[in-house]
């Protein structure tokens, strides 16, 4: 912030650009990872924005809770900004007992004075990106922050850019500082007039002694003081009222040095208050002076990251036939060819991912009795899912987002858990599920209620709605 406002006061023109290079973003107390610049981006131009915040997680090798053989778990060091670690903990814990999260066998805390520290320890065969994923669907892990940049400006509350912000605050610092200085003016002044009296009394101590032996009282000798020696009233007030110390010679030469340093002091605030770009060092030197006093190493980190990926952390050393490799997802560009992928949908609400060149397990010990298959879809891991409810309002599962069954275990995943936390709180049933095609010129969506009632929606309106889903039928 004190590079930004120096930057400011040295260019008022400076871009946008190098402003936000200067102060790349909000830091928060509890630390944590900003992912995208969209959303600061967004904010700090229109004073508005939200802001995605992600805990602070590794991978690690630990021995297992039951004296087992190692196991793979993962380490939150840090949580958003004002989510609560003991009700997270036990958010975590209902939606394990619940079984809306998978692939978790034990969490616990072992936070201490060194810092926080929560081991979410995983079952066997488990990915760490997969449970990491619902982590950051279900719970506060990842959360949005929202930023209003608000502020009263001339008595009126008004919605500010930071640039706005920055100025409006360099505008207010520089009336300060020109209060102050005045004050401080005034204040040099009216001492360095009684200081000037006190030395013409020394100059002048014989008659003062007699003007003081012959005066009848206190009023009187204040009285001829002004008038034989040219004294205003608080200047002789201060000769009646000045201790004999003063006389001391070591006295006088104070009060003479005293006198000299007042007119330096005059003179600078004199110069500050007439030189503007004098008073803008001042102001400079005073926000340098705040930076030196108070900065500390930063707590968030900022990663970029594309629209339609996650970072997912260091994971454990994995084939690359199982997952695509983290600098790909990052970058949010797979190294693999897409590859048909099946999807398998039951009868209570379970969906199945796997390659089409993958082999499926006999056993399955992820869903429960009677239930069955009764609709599969090719597709690939680039397309999207649209999923509608009970309530009229459909929401988008990108493929990429459900875990692929590899190996011996097969996983398949609620439906209903990969939706967002408001869906999921409400309660909603899912009604029907499509994948978008890849070709939606002149695609429609035919809807029919219980009621007789028909609706057609351009399906193209579907294709960039968010997480949080739409409305599409009441």
């Amino acid at each position: 912030l004190v590079d930004g406002l120096i930057a400011l006061v040295d260019c008022p023109n400076l871009t946008d650009k190098k402003l936000f290079e200067l102060i790349p973003g909000p830091d928060f107390p509890t630390g944590g990872q900003i992912i995208g610049r969209n959303g600061i981006s967004e904010a700090y131009s229109n004073g508005r924005g939200t802001i995605t915040i992600r805990g602070v997680n590794k991978i690690e090798e630990i021995a297992g809770s039951r004296g087992s053989k190692k196991r793979t778990a993962i380490i939150v060091t840090e949580l958003p900004y004002q989510v609560n670690k003991a009700a997270w903990i036990e958010k975590v814990a209902d939606l394990v007992n619940q079984i809306k999260i998978q692939g978790i066998s034990d969490i616990r805390d072992e936070s201490d004075r060194q810092g926080m520290r929560v081991v979410i320890e995983l079952k066997r065969d488990v990915q760490p990106d997969y449970v990491l994923q619902q982590l950051y669907h279900q719970t506060a892990l990842q959360s949005n922050f929202g930023a209003i940049m608000l502020a009263l400006s001339d008595g009126h509350p008004c919605q500010l850019s930071l640039r706005h912000l920055l100025q409006k605050f360099l505008n207010f610092r520089e009336q300060t500082l020109n209060r102050r200085y005045s004050y401080e003016l005034d204040k040099a002044q009216s001492r360095l007039h009684l200081l000037s009296g006190l030395l013409v009394a020394l100059a002048h101590l014989d008659q003062v002694i007699t003007i003081l032996c012959q005066a009848v009282d206190g009023s009187t000798a204040k009285q001829n003081l002004q008038n034989q020696l040219n004294l205003t009233e608080p200047q002789a007030d201060a000769i009646l009222s000045m201790p004999l110390r003063r006389l001391t010679s070591l006295e006088q030469q104070n009060l003479k040095d005293e006198f000299a340093e007042l007119n330096h002091k005059i003179a600078e605030f004199k110069n500050l208050l007439s030189n503007r770009h004098e008073l803008l060092k001042a102001l400079k030197k005073e926000l340098r002076s705040l930076k030196h006093k108070y900065s500390d190493p930063r707590r968030t980190h900022i990663f970029e990251e594309s629209p339609k990926t996650e970072e997912l952390g260091k994971q454990k050393k994995q084939t690359s036939k199982d997952i695509v490799s983290r600098k790909s997802l990052i970058n949010g560009i797979s190294e693999q060819p897409l590859k048909p992928t099946i999807l398998e949908f039951t009868y209570r609400g379970y969906v199945r991912c796997y390659q089409a060149s993958g082999k499926k397990s006999k056993g399955d010990r992820n869903i429960p009795e009677h239930d069955f298959t009764i609709q599969t879809d090719v597709t690939d891991r680039a397309q999207d899912l649209l999923v509608l409810t009970n309530t009229g309002k459909v929401y988008p599962i990108s493929v990429e987002s459900i875990p692929i069954s590899v190996g011996r275990i097969i996983k398949k995943t609620p439906l209903i858990t990969l939706l967002s936390n408001a869906a999921q709180q409400a309660q909603e049933n899912i009604i029907s599920h499509f994948l978008v095609p890849k070709s939606i010129k002149d695609k429609d969506l035919i809807l029919l209620t219980k009621q007789g009632r028909i609706k057609r929606l351009d399906i193209s309106k579907l294709k960039q709605i968010s997480r949080r889903g739409t409305t599409i039928i009441k």
